[in-house]
């Protein structure tokens, strides 16, 4: 009788474990998938906050505008190759 709630009590301790590690896979790949996504525009907008001079795209009005369309293009670049 003993070893049959034993039995009980590891298979119950297996499901619940099964179920924590699913959950966690879940949160990783969520994870996984917006730093892939926010990592290029990081590098972008990062590249265009420096002070230095002869940067692309500086010279005119429009410089702000074409680093934002360069930062969504890098993440749609990103997630369409996946």
């Amino acid at each position: 009788m003993l070893g049959c709630f034993q039995e009980r009590e590891r298979l119950l301790q297996e499901e619940v474990a099964a179920a924590i590690a699913a959950e966690m896979n879940r949160d990783l790949y969520v994870l996984s998938i917006l730093t892939a996504l926010f990592l290029p525009p990081t590098l972008v907008a990062g590249i265009f906050g420096m002070n230095t001079s002869g940067l692309p795209l500086t010279g005119g009005s429009a410089g702000s505008l074409w680093a934002i369309i360069l930062c969504i293009a890098a993440a749609v670049g990103v997630y369409g190759s996946k």
